[in-house]
């Protein structure tokens, strides 16, 4: 009896399963199949993607938020504050052949940093048009959100930034890439301009780089690229303080060290020479640049061929082991609330410098300067540490030092501590 009971008991149970199995397979075979054409998407790292199956046609969305920190020791360096540096929302995209990113930023000023579309025809071809960056200055080329020190060095107020024009640009060999680009010709130190052409010409420029041991991963000078950007053009135009219109050469603690003086009448041609270098080998990191800008000037019938000139060097190691690169840095152990790792630790130093033309100074000549201000040389050494949480969440100290010589104002030394909140996503 107790026998025919336990069968009747699995009988059932089985007469259950069988039950539910069947109606499990009408719902999935009244369930449509996805559509042949139907998007995919994915979060990843970097944000959301949207794609077609065939991936020729995509959309991205990255977000970078930077909260800075700025604190003086000496009150009359500057004012200690909290600030939003940078709130980016980068819309990016695939259309077949074609290429685009969109970048506004809506920090403490609206502007659009990126806006632009590419043609990429292979790796040694690609044509791109709208606002792009410049080929100029490696520091001014490096993504933000992967910058050794919060803020660029002083040689990098000799670039401009953006530029609106065309590019042609391009990695034939794994150890050459190169660019050529005409564009309207931003003035030095023009990171959020709008880039109108200012006088009816435009600037050529270029960009050579060399990494000859890539090949050989196993070379100690694998990660050595080197080469020189260059860029000519004339220019005929009145500085006036408007955007665009200003040239204010300035340090990492963002105060003004040197300003060309409204009126001021920059004309004829003008150039720039940018030889560059950078080197990574494991943990260990170098980036090292010189730049030269030259232009016309005229104030009050003083004339002079301005040459002003920048210099920095700055090197960093990662003390948990990590590869270091030019790009984003990757911890090994990203940081968890539970303890099971904490990231990737950085330290790192930089010195830099920048000189005026003596010609600014000279008689007349000063007249060309915000005299009250001004002063002909900046030199600058800081050291750095980074906490690199994960891919996305990096926490940055900076402590730089700048001291002021030669012609012009007697300026005290400015200290400047900088510290950093960076989610990129």
């Amino acid at each position: 009896r107790l026998l025919r009971e336990q069968v009747a008991l699995l009988q059932k149970r089985l007469d259950a399963l069988e039950a539910k199995q069947t109606e499990t397979a009408k719902q999935v075979a009244s369930t449509p199949a996805p559509a042949k054409d139907a998007a995919i998407v994915t979060i990843g790292n970097k944000g959301p993607l949207i794609s077609s199956p065939d991936k020729k046609y995509t959309f991205e969305m990255h977000t970078r938020i930077q909260y800075d920190g700025h604190f003086f020791p000496d009150n009359a360096d500057g004012r200690d504050e909290f600030y939003l540096r940078r709130a980016i929302i980068s819309f990016r995209g695939q259309m077949g052949p074609a290429f685009f990113r969109l970048s506004p930023n809506f920090a403490s000023s609206f502007a659009m940093e990126d806006a632009w579309i590419e043609m990429s025809f292979s790796k040694a071809l690609r044509f791109t048009a709208g606002k792009i960056l410049s080929l100029e200055g490696h520091e001014n080329v490096q993504n933000n959100a992967h910058l050794l020190f919060s803020e660029r060095s002083l040689a990098n107020n000799m670039t401009p930034g953006r530029e609106i024009g065309v590019k042609l640009d391009g990695k034939p060999y794994g150890w050459l890439q190169y660019g050529v680009s005409v564009t309207n010709g931003a003035l030095d130190s023009q990171p959020s301009n709008n880039n109108a052409n200012l006088s009816d010409e435009m600037l050529l420029s270029g960009l050579v780089l060399l990494s000859p041991f890539a090949a050989d991963k196993e070379s100690p000078l694998a990660g050595l690229t080197f080469g020189a950007s260059a860029s000519i053009g004339n220019e005929d135009v009145t500085l006036d303080g408007t955007t665009d219109k200003t040239m204010r050469y300035s340090t990492a603690g963002r105060n003004a060290f040197l300003t060309i003086q409204n009126g001021t009448h920059v004309y004829g041609q003008r150039y720039r020479i940018n030889p560059q270098l950078r080197y990574y080998l494991g943990s260990f990191g170098l980036l090292s640049e010189y730049m030269y800008s030259s232009y016309e000037m005229n104030r009050g019938g003083v004339e002079h061929t301005i040459g002003n000139s920048g210099f920095t060097v700055q090197a960093s190691y990662i003390l948990t082991g990590e590869k270091n690169g030019y790009a984003l840095i990757k911890p090994n152990k990203p940081f968890n609330l539970k303890g099971e790792g904490w990231g990737a630790f950085e330290v790192g130093m930089r010195y830099n410098f920048f000189k005026g033309d003596e010609d600014l100074f000279a008689g007349n000549a000063s007249t060309m300067l915000a005299s009250t201000t001004s002063v002909q040389k900046a030199s600058s050494i800081g050291a750095m540490v980074k906490w690199h949480m994960s891919e996305n969440l990096m926490w940055a100290l900076n402590y730089e030092v700048t001291d002021f010589s030669g012609k012009g104002i007697d300026k005290n030394s400015e200290q400047a501590l900088i510290t950093r909140m960076q989610l990129d996503f």
